[in-house]
């Protein structure tokens, strides 16, 4: 098991807005625990929303009317496996009840063992997100709060943040390939890296490179370390300078000619895009040509 995880681990996912990438970051989260080898608890608080529920129907719901008396039910259910809840901004716009049973849960949690570390993602183009989760972090339980600058759209033109805390960068996700985990019933990040889809290998290379990158950057903050490694043992794969925006994309015969695409651009852009350099741009792509 993980050297840096010095006890189980309790993950709160939670923002103010929505279209934050929460419900990502929690399955992503639970992916890493699996390839970890650990048991994982999913629960879900996100009423009239629960994403996480229909993303994984084996994600239990903490919904309207829920008192802060099932706190010890929860804990007593759970102990022993790392917990990772979805908590989104319905929440906490009108559900007094989950807000109020989260601390309790989380200190119930952390008397057998466990460390409370809630992650804030946001996303870019979004006024005033990172200052409107810096007014959230204080009314939030545990003392491990770190903000996720998941790059959404690609873009990077994220709000400032108080560079004082703490912030893990997550990469940016093709749609296409989002909508190969979806294809065919909901699939998780854990099961398209282990047992990729026959004619999707690349795209699965790219969704783990994605996740390691992820982890690398989160084992900073003794979280998943033990994933890095194993992540790091999926087949590199080149920079991608054209979209994957649809499912059909996602195809290894469609990422082979992306690939080659982008291999061309990228010489381009080394050696000059004037007559000189698109001459040793087409003899450098010659010879790489032949040693293949």
């Amino acid at each position: 098991m993980d050297s840096f995880i010095k006890s189980l681990i309790f993950i709160i996912v939670t923002t103010n807005a929505g279209g934050q990438a929460k419900s990502l970051i929690a399955d992503l989260c639970k992916s890493l625990f699996l390839m970890m080898g650990y048991d994982v608890a999913t629960m879900d608080a996100d009423p009239g929303n629960s994403t996480a529920i229909h993303l994984d129907s084996r994600t239990d719901g903490i919904t309207w009317g829920s008192r802060r008396s099932i706190a010890s039910t929860i804990a007593s259910a759970y102990e022993g496996k790392q917990i990772v809840l979805d908590c989104g901004a319905n929440m906490w716009a009108s559900e007094r009840e989950i807000t109020e049973l989260l601390p309790e849960l989380a200190s119930m949690l952390e008397a057998v063992g466990y460390r409370t570390v809630v992650l804030l993602p946001y996303t870019p183009n979004k006024p005033r997100a990172a200052a409107t989760l810096q007014d959230l972090e204080p009314h939030l339980p545990g003392t491990e709060k770190i903000y996720i600058r998941s790059n959404s759209d690609g873009s990077g033109a994220f709000d400032p943040l108080d560079p004082s805390k703490s912030v893990i960068d997550l990469g940016y996700l093709q749609p296409g390939f989002i909508q190969h985990l979806n294809e065919n019933g909901r699939r998780s990040f854990f099961d398209l890296v282990s047992n990729p889809h026959p004619n999707r290998v690349l795209a699965s290379n790219y969704i783990g490179q994605w996740m390691h990158d992820f982890a690398d950057a989160a084992s900073k903050y003794n979280l998943f370390a033990d994933a890095v490694p194993m992540l790091a043992k999926i087949p590199a794969q080149p920079k991608l300078r054209f979209g994957v925006n649809t499912l059909e994309r996602c195809t290894d015969k469609a990422l082979r000619k992306i690939q080659s695409k982008s291999v061309i651009l990228d010489h381009i852009d080394r050696f000059g895009w004037d007559e000189a350099g698109l001459l040793k741009a087409a003899a450098a792509l010659a010879q790489r040509s032949d040693k293949a």
